[in-house]
Formats: C-alpha cells, structure tokens, sequence
C-alpha cells in the first residue's frame, strides 16, 4: 500500500477504479453508497467534525484491513491505510465517475422483509453470473481446439 501513496493521483484514480471493478456487484455497491454516505457526514463536518481525514481515520482499519493481519501490522500501517482511504473518500467522484452500472430493481423491494429471500436471491444472481463466465470459458476452450 506504500508504494500507492507514490503514484501520481491520476494513475491511482485509475488504479482503485480498476481494483473497485474486480470486486463484486454487491460489494461495489455498498462501497459506492458508503462513500456517497461519507460525503453527506462531510457536508455537515461544521457541526460534527467529520472531515475526509476523520472519517479515514474511523473506518480504514475496518474497510482497508487485509484478511490476515496482525494488531502490529496494524499499528505499522494505519497512516498509510487512512491516507488511502482519505484519497478515496475525496476522489469518489472520479473513481466512480459513471455512479454504478444500474441494473433493475423490483418495485416490490421496499416491502421485502426476509433476509432469507434476499439472500437466496443473491445467491441465485451469483450462481448465474459464474454459469455464465464457465460457459464462456468452456466456448473459449473449445474454440481453441
């Protein structure tokens, strides 16, 4: 992550874009309205103090952490970790330049109560989404016979 903090803006810009398009629909999406979220805190950061760095400093430990990382690792590298997240706050605009790609929503969604549906329903999306890629990996692997 060090080596991030070197680049020039807009090669990271492009750099965390392209990282934001390898993630999941579901967890981009979170992470678009967590930061379309961050940037109503700020908008009000007269009356609670929540700049882009404060905001950085509360929740890079949770939204940056890598899977197996120890409390000193943590120590060695929460500025680093806060001023990714701080780039990333302030350049939300740029890395998510065209919002989301919008797919369909139900209009039924907002009476939706169980849990349960909407995760057999995510379940069955991601379940399309990787038939879908094994099949053009098949057709790609046959072709090449």
């Amino acid at each position: 992550m060090r080596g991030f903090l070197d680049i020039e803006e807009k090669k990271r810009v492009d750099f965390v874009r392209s990282v934001i398009n390898l993630m999941p629909d579901l967890n981009k999406n979170v992470l678009y309205f967590l930061l379309k979220f961050f940037e109503k805190v700020i908008d009000h950061q007269v009356n609670n103090k929540m700049n882009s760095y404060n905001l950085a400093v509360c929740f890079s430990p949770c939204l940056l952490k890598p899977q197996n990382y120890g409390i000193d690792d943590l120590l060695t590298n929460t500025a680093i970790m806060v001023a990714a997240l701080k780039f990333i706050i302030e350049k939300n605009q740029e890395i998510f330049i065209d919002g989301l790609e919008q797919k369909p929503i139900p209009s039924n969604l907002h009476i939706l109560k169980s849990k349960t549906f909407l995760i057999e329903e995510w379940k069955i999306a991601e379940e399309e989404k990787t038939n879908e890629i094994m099949s053009k990996m098949m057709k790609i692997s046959s072709e090449k016979k």
